[in-house]
């Protein structure tokens, strides 16, 4: 087994570096940003403080940002932002 190494990656670099090691699920990876993710929140008309609900068993708040940072990381798009935010809102509901 090799040693840990520590690796320093640009944003966009991140996606391409898991997947040439054969790390992950095949899915998008996006490095969530506070760029990527203020421009998430921004699409919602909505602020990113705002508590969507409260997830269960735990009672963790769940923000707009919380969603946005997840969404992020998933790769999707701000245009997405409306149709994210509505299922999140039906599940905590």
């Amino acid at each position: 087994m090799s040693p840990l190494r520590a690796v320093e990656l640009g944003a966009a670099d991140a996606a391409d570096w898991l997947a040439a090691n054969g790390w992950g699920d095949g899915l998008p990876v996006v490095a969530s940003t506070p760029e990527r993710v203020d421009a998430f929140v921004a699409a919602t008309g909505r602020a990113g403080n705002e508590v969507l609900g409260v997830l269960a068993p735990s009672g963790a708040e769940v923000t707009l940002a919380k969603v946005a940072v997840c969404a992020v990381l998933a790769g999707c798009a701000p245009a997405a932002a409306p149709i994210v935010v509505a299922a999140a809102e039906a599940v905590l509901h």
